[in-house]
């Protein structure tokens, strides 16, 4: 789905992002990531009042009740890419925004109409694509951030309630017309409702003129800046919801999903999505630069300093039918970066140096390595509503830490992972504000790991005392007390291999416990986490932005799965973890926040609702042609900054694809 409203997975994203922008965007060569105005003009403008309208000097002491106003200003001249749903015709009438009664235009194609046009952007987009979100029927996946704005829930219903009008108006008049079943589904393919959003007033949003823009959060959440930063809040024109949801465009699989009218470097080009994706440049781009300034540790990517953007002309994506094949399309030159084939990675990556590094192979074909942490949790979670793993008692804490302590993510990352991970002590991953690096001192989840100062770094405790732990939560030997019978266990899973599925059976074979792994399709595994039908699972998490409260939120007992349907699917809830939790998301990066976010993980270390996994590191290899090739972490639009040395690539191309025999012509 390359609908701004409705995506949320990373691949989706990797589209999405060149072709949709925001307001703000992350600095691409600063680390700690940092924000810049993209479609703004300046950073947003916060104030803060009471319920009586006057202001609040300090909202971090204010123990009242609290109004977030955001001031958010547009660049004037920003224009969409060029798109029918804009062409107009002499009288200033929108050529296609009615097939129905227009039988003489007739296509195949969106790229057959003639005379794509465009507009200027206005802050007006933005408030469209705000109420698109709050419209239930497109099912918005952040609509717990959207439900911040003040008067969000009035609106939503208002909304609602025009659309079921319409809908009792249209069955009314069916019937009037004596037709015995009015089809709603079928009217509604070819008469779709089209609400004009902006006739519903919102409490929260003001408009006060063309590119300036009031939003009204019901409380202090400094995070919403990052959620600017995404595509759900992008510009969105009206003209394009209009002239997508005509049935004749409908019929023809022509949708915003498949076909995204954006502001961004890139547009969409014509292409078989199922084999190749191309993206070509947006000739109505603004103008935006390389950055002239970056980290000291990304100075080395200054090459293309103040080089207007995007510097490439097109963006390809290929799917290759096996990964076998696009190594080797990667080897010959054909495909500019690739992962690393768990197959070839022996030969690709030499683990006897440090963390692994290129082997002599690929150095020779002058391939590049790049290695980061990301910004990603991997964890077995314990459901805490399960009566043997679940609970918050000593000797249920004491249960999941010997598990835990059992579970070997040192073997588990070297043998699954090619040495790829970094184990975890706690949910916030590296480059996060609050993560603290392993040492003697700091970081150490000191109930599973303790020190070992020869090697420097963490080591498991040992499985005696994972053992001791055991008995004391009463099952000594692996032997419930209560009923002298081996403690039995269920993994809960879609599908995991084979080889993965016997080591975590062995894993808990050093305590005497029988784990037995229930595989369900992936549509039954998420009934059953959202009823809580669950006991053992493997869940991750990858960074939205760069703040602690987005991982801390996976354990906030407002976000329980069975009870309010969030991302919390331990169900973990301790009152302690809360309050924190809801002070930490209402504070700028202090040192007393940093605090706050160490004594809430130390809590979550105690309770063991994970057990924290690893944070992978990504490998990625790119050819010496290949430009501005950065870790992105967070950065989803990236690809405007990167380049290719075509006579580099072409040049190595004929170097390694030479024919191996040569035949005499006959």
């Amino acid at each position: 789905a390359l609908d701004p409203a409705l995506s949320y997975v990373n691949n989706e994203w990797a589209v999405v992002c060149q072709i949709y922008e925001q307001l703000f965007q992350y600095q691409f060569l600063k680390r700690p990531f940092e924000l810049e105005p993209l479609l703004a003009e300046k950073l947003p403008v916060v104030t803060y009042i009471d319920e009586n309208g006057a202001e609040i000097a300090d909202p971090d002491t204010y123990k009242g009740k609290i109004n977030a106003i955001w001031r958010l200003q547009l660049k004037k001249g920003i224009k969409y890419q060029n798109h029918p749903c804009f062409t107009k015709n002499e009288s200033g009438a929108y050529l296609y925004h009615d097939f129905k009664n227009q039988k003489k235009i007739v296509f195949s194609d969106l790229f057959d109409l003639p005379n794509p046009s465009t507009r200027e952007v206005t802050i007006r987009d933005f408030v469209f694509q705000i109420y698109r979100l709050a419209d239930a029927r497109n099912h918005c996946p952040i609509i717990s951030i959207v439900d911040k704005i003040k008067g969000m829930e009035t609106l939503k219903k208002n909304i609602s309630h025009e659309v079921e009008t319409i809908r009792k108006n249209r069955a009314q008049l069916s019937r009037d017309n004596g037709v015995l079943i009015y089809n709603r589904e079928e009217d509604e393919k070819v008469n779709p409702i089209i609400l004009d959003y902006l006739k519903i007033p919102c409490d929260g949003i003001n408009i006060i003129d063309d590119y300036t823009m009031e939003i009204i959060l019901t409380e202090k959440y400094p995070q919403f800046q990052y959620w600017l930063s995404m595509p759900f809040f992008c510009p969105m024109p009206w003209e394009a919801i209009t002239f997508y949801e005509q049935h004749e465009v409908k019929s023809k699989s022509f949708t915003l999903q498949s076909h995204p009218v954006g502001t961004g470097p890139f547009k969409f080009e014509k292409s078989n999505r199922n084999s190749r994706m191309v993206l070509s440049r947006n000739e109505n781009f603004h103008d935006e630069f390389y950055p002239k300034d970056a980290s000291p540790h990304l100075k080395h990517l200054l090459g293309s300093a103040g080089k207007k953007l995007p510097l490439a002309e097109k963006i390809i994506w290929t799917k290759e039918p096996e990964v076998t094949s696009q190594w080797i399309k990667f080897q010959q030159g054909y495909l500019d970066l690739s992962a690393i084939p768990e197959q070839s990675f022996t030969g690709a990556i030499d683990l006897n140096v440090g963390s692994g590094e290129l082997s002599q192979a690929m150095k020779a074909k002058k391939i590049n390595l790049i290695k980061a942490t990301s910004t990603t949790i991997w964890y077995t979670g314990f459901n805490m509503l399960d009566p043997i793993v679940g609970g918050y008692s000593e000797d249920k804490q004491k249960l999941r830490q010997a598990i835990s302590i059992a579970i070997d993510m040192d073997e588990f990352i070297k043998i699954f992972l090619n040495g790829r991970g970094v184990i975890a002590h706690g949910p916030v991953p590296p480059g996060i504000f609050g993560y603290e690096e392993i040492n003697s001192e700091n970081g150490l989840n000191k109930f599973i790991y303790d020190w070992d100062e020869s090697e420097k770094k963490e080591k498991a405790k040992n499985i005696d005392y994972a053992k001791k732990l055991l008995a004391e939560a009463g099952y000594p030997g692996g032997i419930d007390k209560t009923t002298g019978k081996q403690l039995v266990l269920f993994f809960d899973t879609v599908k995991l291999p084979v080889s993965m599925v016997d080591w975590y059976i062995n894993q808990f074979a050093k305590l005497n416990i029988a784990l037995q792994f229930r595989e369900t399709d992936f549509n039954r595994y998420m009934e059953k986490q959202d009823i809580g039908d669950i006991q053992i699972f493997r869940g991750g998490w990858n960074a939205d932005y760069p703040d602690p409260e987005n991982f801390l939120f996976l354990l906030c007992g407002d976000n329980s799965r069975v009870t309010h349907k969030g991302e919390n699917r331990t169900n973990y809830k301790n009152e302690e973890f809360d309050k924190l939790f809801h002070l930490i998301k209402s504070m700028e990066n202090t040192p007393q926040r940093a605090q706050l976010v160490k004594d809430a993980i130390e809590i979550s270390r105690k309770d063991a609702p994970w057990h924290f996994n690893f944070y992978p590191i990504d490998f990625v290899l790119y050819h010496h042609w290949y430009e501005n090739l950065i870790a992105g972490g967070v950065i989803n639009n990236s690809l405007k900054y990167q380049d290719v040395n075509i006579e580099k690539r072409n040049e190595y191309r004929e170097q390694h694809n030479k024919p191996q025999i040569a035949w005499p012509l006959t």
